[in-house]
């Protein structure tokens, strides 16, 4: 049997090193990105490059989506001249991008009249994970699509979480999001506490990494050797998908309690 046609879009941070792995292993990548360097790095290694999003799913087997926000997941996948539109019957769109809830029924009803499942799959790691092939990646949906999603997904990810239905990936990642965000802003109040205290932060961290009081939050921090570079640096998407648990929550009635209001009110601007 043929290897399957994979459809990438979305060749950022995460996606350039996990569209290698694929084009590295052999497998045949249909490509949409938008940046002129990405597209001309990855054509030297084989990937089909295309000009929209529709011809990337055009004739993919399975769609990959590793784009950054919720609106880049609707206007490139349900709106006018959106992939979905485009694809055949059987397909599996496999949604990376960590999306909130409402934005992953919105996919799921417009995929259903044409046959085209939907797979949520949102990661834990970071760029260097990915080049390693040691991504987390956690898989949501019926379980012939996630069957065929896994086989592609192992190209770059160990672990693989099957964690249940269609949706649960997503709820499981922003909630592993908002915990994340809370363990951070305990590890740079402590970083403060221990300032205070007379002793070197990053030292004090290094130690503590050793007892009971670890995290792999405060692991990430004690790596980085600067507290606000390491901020600035995750910011961004920390921000990102701590408003989405946010806007999840309020969706489902479900109170982020204390949880959320370290991650929100701690010393660091991350939420």
């Amino acid at each position: 049997m043929a290897d399957p046609v994979i459809g990438f879009v979305g060749a950022g941070r995460l996606g350039e090193p996990a569209a290698v792995r694929l084009l590295d292993a052999g497998a045949p990548v249909r490509l949409y990105a938008r940046r002129p360097e990405v597209r001309d790095r990855l054509g030297r290694r084989r990937a089909v490059v295309v000009d929209t999003v529709r011809e990337a799913a055009r004739d993919a087997d399975v769609l990959l989506v590793f784009v950054f926000s919720d609106e880049q997941v609707r206007e490139l996948l349900i709106g006018d001249g959106g992939a979905i539109a485009a694809m055949r019957p059987g397909t599996v769109v496999l949604v990376h991008t960590t999306v909130a809830p409402r934005t992953l029924d919105a996919l799921a009803r417009a995929a259903a009249p044409g046959g085209i499942a939907v797979v949520d799959a949102p990661v834990s790691g970071n760029a260097d994970d990915v080049r390693r092939g040691a991504l987390t990646v956690l898989l949501g949906g019926e379980p012939d699509a996630v069957d065929r999603c896994e086989k592609i997904v192992a190209a770059y990810a160990d672990p693989i979480l099957r964690v249940g239905p269609a949706g649960a990936a997503m709820k499981t990642k922003l909630l592993n999001n908002v915990l994340f965000a809370a363990q951070l802003q305990l590890a740079a109040q402590v970083a403060g506490m221990a300032e205070g205290l007379g002793l070197d932060p990053m030292p004090t961290l290094q130690s503590l990494l050793r007892c009971s009081g670890a995290s792999a939050a405060m692991e990430h921090m004690a790596r980085s050797g600067d507290i606000a570079a390491f901020a600035a640096s995750v910011g961004p998407y920390l921000r990102k998908d701590v408003r989405a648990c946010e806007a999840a929550s309020r969706e489902l009635s479900l109170s982020l309690g204390l949880v959320g209001e370290v991650a929100r009110e701690g010393p660091l601007d991350i939420a």
